[in-house]
């Protein structure tokens, strides 16, 4: 389930950066973020690799026709937060996430190797105030413990 399916609504980020060089078309809805190339190098391994002069997707890179990665099976609602934090959109970070939300997020970061790029924003979202956190009906006690147990485990924490 995208995060934007859950009762917390994000509000959309039409670019995460205006001219920026890719095109991520992420999840069944194909949701577009257009993000800078060079934040995606250095936050991830896997795109630094591709983003490199050896792959295709690092050749002719440019604002002005950005070059589009499909991440189907991605969430594109955690990698829309994940692009703001290593973008330095702090201003489109949310502070507060519910553990569902926390829990998308471990799912990306864990599948890229996002742990040291999100320390900060996971300390944060690991750490909110219960009554800032919007809270699932459809989630038990026990159950929002083994998604928080779940999450912390992909957090390495």
């Amino acid at each position: 389930m995208d995060i934007a399916e859950s009762n917390c609504k994000l509000d959309p980020v039409p670019d995460i950066s205006p001219d920026g060089d890719v095109m991520l078309v992420v999840g069944p809805r194909n949701v577009r973020l257009r993000i800078q190339s060079q934040f995606l190098q250095c936050a991830l391994k896997v795109f630094g690799a591709m983003f490199g002069p050896t792959w295709s997707e690092g050749q002719g890179l440019s604002k002005e026709s950005p070059r589009e990665v499909r991440l189907v099976e991605d969430d594109a609602d955690a990698l829309r937060i994940i692009c703001c934090v290593i973008h330095h959109r702090n201003n489109d970070v949310p502070q507060y996430l519910t553990p569902r939300q926390v829990l998308q997020i471990a799912i990306e970061a864990d599948k890229y190797d996002l742990n040291i790029a999100l320390k900060y924003a996971r300390v944060q979202w690991l750490t909110s105030p219960p009554e800032k956190v919007c809270v699932f009906s459809d989630i038990s006690r026990p159950r929002e413990t083994g998604v928080s147990d779940f999450t912390l485990y992909l957090f390495n924490n």
